[in-house]
């Protein structure tokens, strides 16, 4: 049942042998719920479901989230998939990696550039269109 968050900031877990160092052991992937968007309906097996899954594969937290691939169907040729993400901690839409917020980025950004203008405003915001929970784990709105 991951992913694990606690005050929104995600929670890593692993297994731990007796020969394992804990304090050298790297916490570096999670499991996420995943939606596929894009897949044609009559196209919507099992099979194509674990085929675009294997593409994601095991998501590495220090890297940003995929957020959409090209499949090749027989039937319909190339069609580009998109993947929304489930209950996800702290997570920036700027930049498209987990850990922060997005306003870190709009900051750190700032600070380099100045003010954003509204063209980039729009980029910065507009990159991760879709992505946006709504609910929380307890099901309760998200505030903005």
């Amino acid at each position: 049942m991951e992913p694990w968050t606690f005050r929104r900031s995600m929670v890593l877990l692993a297994t731990v042998s007796e020969e394992d160092c804990i304090h050298t052991m790297p916490l570096t992937h999670c499991n996420f719920w995943i939606q596929i968007h894009g897949v044609p309906g009559f196209c919507m097996t099992v099979h194509v479901a674990n085929a675009i899954g294997s593409t994601v594969g095991e998501i590495d937290v220090r890297l940003p989230l995929m957020r959409r691939t090209p499949v090749s169907f027989p039937e319909v040729g190339e069609k580009i998939v998109e993947f929304r993400y489930e209950y996800l901690p702290e997570y920036c839409f700027a930049c498209g990696c987990l850990g922060h917020p997005t306003q870190e980025c709009v900051k750190k950004h700032e600070a380099l550039s100045g003010k954003l203008t509204s063209t980039e405003l729009f980029r910065f915001t507009n990159a991760f269109e879709g992505l946006e929970g709504v609910v929380n784990l307890w099901g309760k709105p998200i505030g903005s």
